[in-house]
């Protein structure tokens, strides 16, 4: 699994976004723990941590309702949003925000 989490300002938690990917289970045993594990992170993040639900970016292996596909696409262009969304929120904060790069070309290589 892996979690990005940026904050354009550290003022409140409705600031914060997190992405979210999982992924290439390698068998349905597997996938269902993944899905699990996955389903709990974003509970936590909602709940524990405040997160709003439109600031959580999530992808998965088979996309459902607020779970994208994670495929190399939706990768790419999910994190091209989360860049517009924190360059938005920075002018609208006058803060500083980390720039997110998409790159043209991303690697996923499965663990």
């Amino acid at each position: 699994m892996l979690l990005l989490s940026l904050a354009a300002t550290s003022a409140s938690a409705g600031e914060r976004y997190a992405l979210v990917i999982t992924g290439a289970s390698g068998g349905d045993q597997y996938a269902r723990k993944y899905d699990t594990w996955r389903v709990t992170f974003v509970e936590m993040l909602q709940r524990k941590f405040m997160y709003q639900r439109d600031h959580l970016l999530v992808l998965a292996e088979v996309g459902s309702e607020g779970v994208q596909k994670a495929t190399r696409e939706n990768v790419v262009r999910v994190l091209g949003d989360l860049r517009r969304r924190l360059a938005k929120a920075a002018t609208a904060h006058r803060s500083t925000v980390p720039v997110v790069k998409t790159p043209s070309s991303i690697w996923l290589d499965p663990i």
